[in-house]
C-alpha cells in the first residue's frame, strides 16, 4: 500500500489490506465504519490507471502487438506485454512498486496443478482452460523472437519466457476491470480493460460491498456499498468486513477464459460424484487396478443441469468409470452376465466378450444406457434427486439418439429379410431370348473379393464392401435388377497353419493350456516353428489403443493365448484344432455382421471355397482342367518364392509379410582367390576340407555389363561369411549364410535344400585378399577392400566395385585412397587402380559416377541420401541411354549388351544365375522364404498373345480414374509366370495330380460366374443343402460346366439337360460382371489374374466391364493395425454407432486410390445429423398433412411454418426449387461415378444447408408445401443408398408410403441441366447478406481502433438502419473495358491479345484510372472460368423487386431496425452520405450505408 500512496494514490485511514489465516489477501474495513459510511474509500489518479494506451507507449509492446495483428492484439494482450516487459527491466521500471505487490505465481486457470487439470479433463471448464493456454502459446510463438532481440539490445538478464507471458496474462485476466461498463468511461476512448493498482486487490463476490466509478478527469473513486445485511468478514476477525466488487453473473467457462479465475460462489459446471465399485472383493480389486493403470478415480464429473456445461453431456472418462462401477460379477444386474477369465493379469468377460480394457465396456451394446439408468439410486445417495434416468445429463446425447436409430435399423433389417427384398432373380420371360433379356430387363451385378475366413470382418473390409453396397442401392434406384452376391474364401494356408498350431499346443500344454513356468525358453525354442502371423479373431472383437494393462502383457507367443484374449474358453479353443471348425465358426459371424450393416446381399448365392463345398470344388477343378488344355497352365523349372518349412511355394496369400514380393534375378560373379590375406590364410590352413579346392568370393550383381570396369571388390567388415561347398566338388564359395541357403534351393549346393558349410570367416579377415575379377582390365587381380554399408540381407555380402559407373563404389574407393591408415589397408591395394571407362552416355560422358559425385557435391560414402539419388540417376541413364565403350560388345547399347554379357559370363564358367526374394518374405508358418528353382505347375501370365488379350480387356474396362489404369498397365508389363499349386493347406485338388492343391489366388479368378448359378445349385455354404433344381454335385461334371458357362453342346441324353438350361439362362442374364470393387493391394495379383483368366475362359462380351479401386482405410487418421490396437471391427462399429452412422462415415471416408480415413467423430456426428433430420422431417410431415386438409390456410407445427398450398411460388421458392434440382443432378452424377463422399456432400450436407437457408428466408411468410414435400422426397431418396434404414423409416413410417424405399426410383422430373439463372438469384441473395455483414464488420473494426485511428460515427449498440442501393447501369468506364477485352479475345484459343487490349485502353486514356487494370484482370479471370458469358454482366432478374420481397428476411437476419431498398434509377434526392455510398453500387452488386436512427 505504501508504494501505491507514494505514487499518488490515496486510501481512507480505516481501510487496510490484510491476509487472513488460510485465506487470500483482501481489502477490509471495520464493520461499524462500513455500515455507517458510503463515502469514498480510495482514490486512484488517472496517472496510475494502466490502459492499452499506456502500454502502447512502449516500443516493444507496440512492435509485438503489430506482429500479432489487430484481430489478436486486444487490450488484454497489450496489458500482458506491458507487465512482462516492465518486469523484465526490473529496478529500472517506474512501476516496480506495483509489480512487487503482485503475486509471483497467481493461482488461476492458467496455473492449475496437474491434478486440478486432470479433475477438469473433459469438462467445459477444462476445455476452457486448455483453449486459453493454447491461445497464449500461439501468441508467444509469434512474438518470442522480437522479445529476445529486445532483451539482448537492452542487455537484460530477466527472462521473457512463455511462463512469464502466461503469468502476465494471468494477472491481467484476474485483476483487470472493464472501464466501458462505468459512467464517464467514454473519456477513455476505446480502451476497455485497465489495471488499477490497489483496486485489483478487491475480490469478487455475488454480494458486493463496494463499487467504483470513473471521474471526469479519468481518475477512479472507490466507495463503500452498504447493500448487504450479511457481508463477508475476515476469517480471523469477524469485525472486519471484506470489500468486494461484483464482476458479473457468468458461467465458470467464461470466468476461466475471459478472467482466468473462479469465484467461489459461482455454480460449478461439473459436480464431482464418487461412485461405489460393485462386485465381489476380487472383482473390485481388479477394477481398482484398472483405474490406477488409467490414472482415474472412481468418480464421475456430473454436469450441472442449471449451467451451460450440461449441454456438453457426460464426459467420456466419467461414462467409462460409471460402466466399470456398475458391472457386477455376483449377479446379472443390468442384463450383463459377467465371468472371470483366469489370465495374468486377470481379465473378465461380459456376455461372452473379453474385456481387457475398461473402454471396451462402453462398446458392449446397450450397457452404457443401462448403466446410466441404473445409477439413479446412486445419485439419490449423493443427495442428487434425479429419479428419472432421462434427466441424467449426457444420457440422451450419449445413447438415446443412437439407440433410437438402432431400433429402427433392426426393425427394417428384419422386414427386409422376411420379405426376401434382396433376393434377386433373372426375369421369367420365355418370350425373350437370353441374349435380349438385358435390354428388356436391365440388370447390374457388382462383386467384392470374398474375404478370408480366419477372423471377423474389420472396418477395412466394410469400407471396400460399402462401395458395392452403395452402388447396389444406386442401381436399384435406376430401376435395374441389382445383384450383390457374397462368398467366403477358405483356400490356402492360414486356417490350416493356425489349426495345426492349436493341435500342437494342446499336445504340449493339455486341454487347460498350462504353460510350465520353468521352461519358457525351452518351449519358445520348441515352438519357434509354430508362429502364425495374421491370426484369426473371434468373440469380443473390441478395439482401442493399447491399454496400459494390455501393454504390460506384451505380444502373445501362442495361438491359444491370442484366442483367449478374444474371450474364448479353453474348451472352445480346442475345437479350432480341427481346420473344419474355422469354416463353421467364422462365416456365420460374417453374415450376421453384414446383415447388421444392412447390406443388400443375396445370401442364397453364398458359398465356401475348397472341396468342403463339392459344387464349388467341381467348378474350380473344371476351370483348371480347361486352362491346362488351353496351354495357360504349364509345367517346368522356374524361380518361385518358397517356404522350406512348408515345402511348397509361398504365394501372396500365404505370407505373413512381403505380399507382392517376387524373385530378383542376379548374375553371380565367381572371383577366384589368388592370394589370401594373412588372417584368412590362417583360417584356410586350419581347414583341411579346403585343401586342393578352388575358392571363389562370389558377388551378385544386377549389372553384369559393367564388370569390365572392376577395380576392386568390397566386403562387409562386420559381417560373418562362410566357406560353402558348391555343386561342383572342387569349388567352394565364400558368401553369407543367407545367400548359401537360397543357393541350396537352386541346385547350387551338393544336396538340394541343404547347405554344406566347411568353415566360417569374418569380413575383416578377408580384407587384403587378392582375387581374379572376370572381364576386368586389371587382369593381375584386384583386392578385397572394406566397405561400411554392405548388407547381409541383399545379395551374397560380396560386392563388385565399378567406380566409373557406381557412385557408391567411387565414393568408397576415394575415401579409402584418402585415408589408408584410418581404414587399416595397405597403399598398394588401392594405388594404381583407377576408374575404367565402360559405358558412355551423352549426359555424363564415360565417367558417370565421378561426374555425378561432383555435380551433387558428394564428399564421402557417408553422404547416403545424395548417393541414393546419384545411384538412381546413374543406373537409369546407363541403362536407357548408355553405349558400351569396351569389350566384345563395344558400340552396342547397354540394353542390347546386358543379356549378352550375362550369357558370356555364364558360358565361360565365370558366373552363374542366382535369385533371391526382392525383400524379406515371411510365410504364415513363420519361415523366412527363399527363392527355389523347381519343377512346378504355373500360369503362363505374360505370354505375348495372352497378355495382348488382357491389355485389350483393360482398355475396354472402366477404371474410374487414371491412376488405377496406370497401375494395371504396370502390373501387366511386370507379371509373368505364377505358381498355381501347393501341397499344404486347404483347397481343391489339382484334377490331373491329386497330390497337389489349387493355390488360393488361382481358384478365385472367375468365381463371379459361379454366383450366377450358386442359388440354383445349393442353399447352404458347404453345399450340403441341395438347391431348388435338385442338381447333385456329381451332375456338375466338366461337360455340365462347359455348357453352363461356355455354351458348349451338352452330351446327348444328359440327365439334367433342362435344369442346366436354366443355369445357362441365369448365367447369360447376369454376366458379365458390371463392376468389381477392391482395395488397391489386389491389383498386383488377384485383380490382374481376374482379367487374364476371364479373357481365356469367356468371349469378349462376357469380359468384366469395370473395376473400382479404393485405398486402405485408416482409423482416426492412423493406420489400422492389430499390433497397435488401432482396429475396429464391422460388428463393433455397428454396435457403437449403428449401421447407418457407420455407413455414412464409410461414405465420408474417401473414394480415391489414396488411403481413406474413418473418423469416429464423424460417426458420432452422423448419429446427431440423422436423428435431428428425422425429427425435423417428422414434424414437417405433420404440417404437410394439416396443409392438405386446409390448402388455403397457413399452417404452423412447432417450428415448421407453411403458407397456403394454393399460394403462388415466389422468387425465393423458385430459387430453392432450382437449387434442389441442381443438387439432385450433382448427387446422381456422383453416384454414377461411384464418388460417394461427393454424393454425400451434395445429397446430404449441402441439401440440408439449402433447406435451412430456405426455412430462414421464408420464416416470416412460411415455406411452400409443394417444395417442402419435394425436399423430403428428394432427401430420403438421395440418402437411400447410404443410409437405407433411416430412409425406409422416413419413407414408410413417416411419409406413409405403402411400397418399400427399396422399390423407389430416382426422380424423373429433373431438368436436363440446372437453371443457372435461378441459381444466380440464390447466389445474389447470399452474397448481398454477406456484403451487408461485411459492411457492419468494418464499422466494428473502426470502433475498436486505438491510438488515434478514425473511429466510426455509428453506435452499433443503438437502433440502426441500413440503406441498400441498387444500381441500374454499370459505370461507363467498365463498359469500355469490357468492350476492349471482348474485341481482343480469341474464343478458340481461349486467350486475350493483351498488347492490343492495352493499346485500346491507352488510346482512350483509360489507363489513367487506377481501377481499370484490376477490373480488367477480374473480368479475364471470369472468362477463363465461365467462358464468354462473363462479358455479359446484365442481371437476369429485377433486383429491386427481389430485395423488396426479401426486406423482412434481411431485417431479421441482419438484425437491423430498418432496411431501406433504394432504387438509384428513380431516387435522385440523396443525402451526401447516401450519394457517397451509392457510388460503388453496380447492377448485381448493391452498396450499403449503415446509420443510427
Amino acid at each position: 500500500m505504501f508504494g501505491f500512496t507514494r505514487a499518488g494514490g490515496t486510501v481512507c485511514s480505516n481501510v487496510q489490506v490484510h491476509t487472513p489465516l488460510h485465506g487470500e489477501r483482501g481489502v477490509f474495513i471495520s464493520k461499524p465504519a462500513w455500515t455507517e459510511s458510503s463515502s469514498a474509500l480510495a482514490h486512484i489518479p488517472a496517472s496510475l490507471v494502466i490502459t492499452a494506451d499506456t502500454a502502447a507507449r512502449s516500443d516493444i509492446v507496440d512492435r509485438c502487438c503489430k506482429l500479432l495483428g489487430e484481430h489478436v492484439a486486444n487490450d488484454a494482450v497489450y496489458l500482458a506485454l506491458f507487465l512482462l516487459t516492465e518486469k523484465a527491466v526490473g529496478d529500472a521500471s517506474q512501476w516496480k512498486w506495483y509489480l512487487d505487490a503482485l503475486p509471483h505465481s497467481p493461482i488461476n486457470a492458467l496455473d492449475f496443478e496437474e491434478s486440478d487439470m486432470a479433475a477438469l479433463s473433459g469438462t467445459p471448464l477444462g476445455l476452457a482452460a486448455e483453449a486459453k493456454l493454447k491461445q497464449l502459446q500461439r501468441h508467444y510463438v509469434g512474438i518470442a523472437p522480437a522479445l529476445e532481440r529486445w532483451k539482448e539490445a537492452h542487455k537484460l538478464d530477466s527472462t521473457v519466457s512463455f511462463d512469464m507471458y502466461k503469468w502476465a496474462h494471468a494477472i491481467v485476466l484476474s485483476r483487470s476491470i472493464s472501464l466501458q461498463s462505468c459512467e464517464n468511461a467514454s473519456s477513455y476512448g476505446t480502451c476497455d480493460r485497465a489495471l488499477l493498482p490497489f483496486l485489483d486487490m478487491f475480490n469478487h463476490s455475488a454480494h458486493p460491498t463496494a463499487f467504483w466509478t470513473v471521474n471526469d478527469d479519468k481518475s477512479i473513486t472507490i466507495c463503500a456499498a452498504s447493500t448487504s445485511d450479511d457481508p463477508p468478514t475476515c476469517s480471523d476477525d469477524p469485525q472486519l468486513v471484506e470489500l468486494c466488487f461484483y464482476y458479473g453473473d457468468k458461467p465458470n467457462t467464461e470466468w476461466v477464459y475471459e478472467y482466468g479465475f473462479l469465484p467461489n460462489e459461482n455454480a460449478h459446471d461439473a459436480w464431482p460424484l464418487f461412485v461405489e465399485l460393485q462386485g465381489s472383493t476380487d472383482f473390485k480389486e481388479l477394477k481398482q487396478l484398472w483405474l490406477q493403470e488409467l490414472e482415474l478415480l472412481p468418480r464421475i464429473m456430473l454436469p450441472d443441469p442449471a449451467t451451460a456445461g450440461a449441454k456438453q453431456g457426460l464426459p467420456f472418462d466419467s461414462l467409462l468409470v460409471l460402466c466399470l462401477a456398475v458391472v457386477d460379477d455376483t449377479c446379472e444386474e443390468f442384463g450383463c452376465k459377467v465371468g472371470r477369465v483366469e489370465l495374468d493379469p486377470p481379465y473378465f468377460s461380459v456376455n461372452g466378450r473379453l474385456i481387457d480394457d475398461p473402454e471396451a465396456l462402453i462398446r458392449v451394446p446397450g450397457l452404457a444406457s443401462r448403466a446410466l439408468r441404473g445409477c439413479a439410486s446412486l445419485l439419490e445417495k449423493q443427495s442428487l434427486a434425479m429419479h428419472d434416468a432421462s434427466q441424467l445429463p449426457g444420457l440422451k446425447s450419449v445413447t438415446v439418439k443412437r439407440d433410437t436409430l438402432m431400433e429402427i435399423e433392426k426393425k427394417w433389417q428384419k422386414d427386409w429379410e422376411e420379405r426376401h427384398v434382396f433376393e434377386i432373380d433373372m426375369p421369367e420371360d420365355d418370350s425373350v431370348t437370353p441374349e435380349a433379356l438385358h435390354d428388356k430387363y436391365p440388370k447390374w451385378m457388382g462383386t467384392f473379393p470374398f474375404p478370408y475366413m480366419n477372423g471377423v470382418l474389420h472396418l477395412g473390409h466394410a469400407f471396400s464392401v460399402s462401395k458395392i453396397e452403395f452402388a447396389t442401392g444406386w442401381e436399384r434406384l435406376k430401376g435395374k435388377r441389382a445383384l450383390f452376391p457374397f462368398g467366403f474364401h477358405v483356400t490356402g494356408m492360414p486356417i490350416k497353419a493356425a489349426a495345426d498350431k492349436i493341435a500342437r499346443e494342446l499336445e504340449m500344454f493339455g486341454p487347460e493350456f498350462v504353460v510350465p513356468e520353468d521352461d519358457g525358453a525351452a518351449l519358445e525354442s520348441k515352438l519357434e516353428d509354430m508362429s502364425v502371423g495374421d491370426t484369426p479373431k473371434a468373440g469380443g472383437n473390441f478395439r482401442g489403443k493399447k491399454s496400459k494393462v494390455e501393454a504390460k502383457t506384451g505380444n502373445k507367443k501362442y495361438q491359444f493365448q491370442i484366442m483367449q484374449d478374444q474371450g474364448m474358453s479353453n474348451a472352445e479353443i480346442a475345437k479350432f484344432a480341427n481346420a473344419e471348425h474355422w469354416l463353421k465358426h467364422y462365416p456365420p459371424i460374417a453374415i450376421n455382421d453384414l446383415k447388421a450393416m444392412g447390406c443388400k446381399i443375396d445370401w442364397r448365392r453364398s458359398f465356401l471355397t475348397t472341396d468342403y463345398n463339392p459344387y464349388y470344388d467341381s467348378f474350380a477343378r473344371w476351370q483348371f482342367t480347361r486352362l491346362r488344355e488351353m496351354g495357360k497352365i504349364k509345367f517346368g523349372k522356374r524361380y518361385t518364392i518358397w517356404s522350406a518349412k512348408d515345402g511348397q511355394p509361398c504365394m501372396d496369400h500365404d505370407r505373413q509379410s512381403g505380399e507382392g514380393v517376387g524373385p530378383q534375378e542376379y548374375t553371380c560373379i565367381k572371383m577366384q582367390v589368388l592370394s589370401w590375406s594373412a588372417d584368412a590364410e590362417q583360417i584356410v590352413a586350419a581347414t583341411p576340407e579346403l585343401a586342393g579346392k578352388k575358392v571363389f568370393l562370389v558377388a551378385a550383381t544386377l549389372r553384369p555389363e559393367t564388370m569390365y570396369g572392376q577395380t576392386n571388390c568390397f566386403i562387409g567388415t562386420k559381417l560373418e561369411y562362410g566357406f560353402f561347398q558348391s555343386a561342383a566338388s572342387d569349388e567352394v564359395y565364400v558368401i553369407t549364410e543367407r545367400a548359401a541357403r537360397n543357393m541350396s534351393f537352386q541346385s547350387l549346393s551338393p544336396v538340394d535344400g541343404q547347405t554344406s558349410k566347411l568353415a566360417s570367416i569374418s569380413g575383416q579377415a578377408i580384407v587384403g585378399t587378392k582375387v581374379k575379377a572376370p572381364l576386368s582390365c586389371y587382369s593381375d587381380g584386384v583386392y578385397m577392400l572394406p566397405m561400411e554399408n554392405v548388407l547381409a540381407t541383399k545379395g551374397t555380402g560380396v560386392v563388385t566395385s565399378v567406380p566409373s559407373d557406381s557412385p557408391d563404389d567411387y565414393a568408397a574407393l576415394r575415401d579409402l585412397k584418402k585415408k589408408v591408415d584410418f581404414y587399416g589397408i595397405k597403399p598398394e591395394w588401392v594405388e594404381g587402380f583407377e576408374p575404367v571407362p565402360v559405358i558412355t552416355t551423352e549426359a555424363y560422358g564415360d565417367m558417370t559416377a565421378p561426374a555425378l559425385c561432383q555435380e551433387l557435391k558428394i564428399n564421402s560414402q557417408k553422404d547416403r541420401d545424395q548417393l541414393a539419388k546419384a545411384k538412381e540417376i546413374a543406373y537409369k541413364e546407363g541403362f536407357y541411354n548408355g553405349v558400351m565403350s569396351v569389350g566384345e560388345f563395344k558400340g552396342q547399347s547397354v540394353q542390347e549388351a546386358k543379356p549378352k554379357v550375362r550369357e558370356l559370363l555364364i558360358n565361360s564358367g565365370e558366373g552363374f544365375a542366382y535369385a533371391e526374394p526382392e525383400n524379406l518374405v515371411m510365410s504364415r508358418s513363420g519361415d523366412e522364404c527363399v527363392v527355389s528353382l523347381c519343377d512346378q505347375w504355373y500360369f503362363d501370365y505374360g505370354e505375348a498373345s495372352w497378355k495382348a488379350l488382357a491389355e485389350e480387356c483393360l482398355a475396354a474396362m472402366e477404371t474410374f480414374d487414371d491412376e488405377t489404369r496406370h497401375q494395371f498397365q504396370l502390373k501387366l508389363d511386370w507379371l509373368h509366370q505364377w505358381a498355381c499349386v501347393r501341397t499344404y493347406g486347404l483347397g481343391s485338388k489339382v484334377p490331373w495330380d491329386p497330390s497337389y492343391l489349387i493355390e488360393s489366388l488361382s481358384d478365385s479368378t472367375i468365381y463371379m460366374s459361379y454366383y450366377t448359378v450358386a442359388h440354383l445349385l445349393h442353399r447352404s455354404l458347404d453345399g450340403s443343402s441341395t438347391g431348388p433344381l435338385g442338381i447333385q454335385p456329381q451332375d456338375m461334371d466338366n461337360a455340365a460346366w462347359d455348357y453352363v458357362l461356355q455354351g458348349k453342346e451338352l452330351p446327348v441324353g444328359h440327365s439334367k439337360s433342362q435344369e442346366l438350361a436354366m443355369l445357362r439362362r441365369s448365367f447369360l442374364y447376369w454376366y458379365p460382371v458390371d463392376i468389381r470393387s477392391s482395395g488397391k493391394d489386389l491389383i498386383q495379383n488377384h485383380l490382374t489374374f481376374f482379367i487374364y483368366i476371364h479373357t481365356a475362359m469367356f468371349p469378349k462380351q462376357e469380359w468384366p466391364r469395370s473395376v473400382r479401386i479404393n485405398g486402405h482405410l485408416m482409423l482416426n487418421g492412423e493406420k489400422m493395425s492389430k499390433s497397435t490396437g488401432n482396429t475396429l471391427s464391422l460388428r463393433e462399429s455397428c454396435d457403437l454407432y449403428g449401421a447407418d452412422a457407420t455407413r455414412l462415415s464409410l461414405a465420408d471416408a474417401g473414394d480415391s486410390v489414396e488411403d481413406a480415413n474413418f473418423e469416429e467423430s464423424t460417426a458420432n456426428a452422423a448419429i446427431l445429423h440423422l436423428f435431428t433430420l428425422m425429427e425435423w422431417i417428422t414434424e414437417a410431415q405433420k404440417a404437410l398433412c394439416q396443409s392438405e386438409t386446409s390448402p388455403d390456410s397457413t399452417v404452423k407445427v412447432d417450428d415448421i411454418k407453411l403458407r397456403p398450398a394454393s399460394s403462388p411460388l415466389t422468387v425465393v421458392d423458385q430459387v430453392f426449387d432450382a437449387e434442389m434440382d441442381a443438387l439432385t443432378l450433382s448427387t446422381g452424377a456422383e453416384y454414377e461415378k461411384t464418388m460417394y463422399r461427393d454424393a454425400l456432400k451434395s445429397g446430404f450436407y449441402e441439401f440440408i444447408k439449402g433447406r435451412e437457408w430456405y426455412v430462414n428466408v421464408t420464416a416470416d411468410s412460411g415455406m411452400h408445401p409443394t417444395l417442402l414435400r419435394k425436399y423430403i422426397n428428394r432427401q430420403v431418396i438421395q440418402l437411400c443408398p447410404i443410409t437405407p434404414h433411416w430412409a425406409e423409416h422416413i419413407w414408410k413410417t413417416v411419409m406413409g408410403n405403402a411400397d418399400s424405399i427399396m422399390d423407389a426410383r430416382w426422380p424423373t422430373d429433373l431438368p436436363a441441366e440446372p437453371d443457372y439463372s435461378l441459381l444466380a438469384v440464390g447466389d445474389y441473395i447470399r452474397k448481398t447478406v454477406r456484403s451487408a455483414r461485411d459492411a457492419e464488420a468494418k464499422l466494428r473494426s473502426k470502433k475498436k481502433k486505438s491510438k488515434g485511428g478514425a473511429a466510426s460515427e455509428v453506435d452499433l449498440s443503438k437502433p440502426r438502419a441500413i440503406d441498400i442501393f441498387v444500381a441500374y447501369e454499370f459505370p461507363e468506364w467498365q463498359e469500355e473495358v469490357i468492350a476492349a477485352l471482348k474485341a481482343n479475345y480469341n474464343a478458340e484459343s481461349g486467350k486475350f491479345d493483351d498488347k492490343q487490349v492495352l493499346s485500346t485502353l491507352g488510346a482512350s486514356g483509360m489507363l489513367k484510372n487506377k481501377k481499370v487494370m484490376p477490373f480488367a484482370q477480374e473480368i479475364k479471370k471470369r472468362v477463363v472460368l465461365t467462358g464468354t458469358k462473363a462479358f455479359d454482366r446484365a442481371v437476369a432478374f429485377k433486383e429491386v423487386e427481389l430485395l423488396n420481397e426479401l426486406a423482412a428476411y434481411l431485417k431479421r437476419t441482419l438484425e437491423f431496425d430498418a432496411v431501406n431498398i433504394i432504387d438509384l434509377s428513380s431516387s435522385k434526392d440523396l443525402r451526401d452520405d447516401q450519394a457517397k455510398a451509392a457510388e460503388v453500387a453496380v447492377p448485381g452488386e448493391p452498396s450499403f450505408l449503415i446509420y443510427n436512427i
